[in-house]
């Protein structure tokens, strides 16, 4: 038995938070009793009482789970990124009583939306300005 104590990080050797590590079979699965870590915000981890001849696997949202043998993992394990998963629109649809349904969606942002933001942003506040200016005036006359 040993205790694991490395880094979880990606194929271009940077830290990923966050991520599930625990005691596998080597096709990844986990065994029982059920050993896990979850690494902190610097990728860090340790597994404690790991069989010697055990896998220890590891994985996170965006990229593809590594599985590896204990005792080859030194001080770092590395995850793939999973170029599956890029995150190209958001659909929500939903159901409110007594009204009819509705889809929301939003692409990736681009420069052209930000754009249209910033410039209904500044007409908003124009506007709010021309208002309150006159609606102090108009207090100011009486």
């Amino acid at each position: 038995m040993a205790n694991i104590s490395a880094k979880v990080i990606d194929t271009d050797r940077e830290v990923v938070p966050f991520a599930v590590v625990f005691l596998s079979d080597k096709d990844g699965k986990p065994t029982t009793p059920y050993k896990n870590a979850t690494a902190d915000d610097k990728g860090n981890f340790t597994l404690k009482d790991i069989p010697n001849d055990g896998y220890v696997t590891a994985t996170s949202t965006g990229y593809l789970p590594t599985t590896a043998l204990a005792s080859s993992i030194k001080d770092s394990i590395a995850l793939a990124f999973n170029k599956e998963s890029k995150l190209e629109e958001v659909v929500v649809e939903g159901n409110k009583p007594g009204k009819s349904s509705f889809v929301y969606s939003k692409l990736t942002p681009t420069k052209k939306n930000y754009l249209t933001y910033i410039i209904v942003g500044v007409v908003s506040l124009i506007i709010i300005i021309l208002l309150a200016y006159f609606l102090l005036r108009k207090k100011t006359k009486k």
